[in-house]
C-alpha cells in the first residue's frame, strides 16, 4: 500500500520540526505560573481551546 501525497508531505514537514524547540516550549509551559494565550478571529477559538485543555491538566491558563 502506498501513502497518499498528503501523508508523504505531512511526514516530510513533521521531520523538519526541531525536537529541542518543542521540548523547550513544553518545559516553559510546565514551569510557568500562568500561561496567557492570545488569538484573533478564528485563532481566538484555538487559543480558547488550548487554554481550556491546559486548565484541565492542572495548569493555570487564560485566553486573552
Amino acid at each position: 500500500m502506498t501513502s497518499s501525497p498528503y501523508v508523504e508531505r505531512l511526514k516530510s514537514l513533521l521531520d523538519t520540526i526541531d525536537q529541542g524547540s518543542v521540548d523547550g516550549v513544553v518545559l516553559a509551559i510546565k514551569t510557568a505560573r500562568t500561561v496567557f494565550i492570545a488569538g484573533n478571529g478564528g485563532s481566538d477559538a484555538n487559543a480558547s481551546h488550548l487554554a481550556l485543555h491546559l486548565n484541565e491538566v492542572g495548569l493555570r491558563a487564560h485566553n486573552l
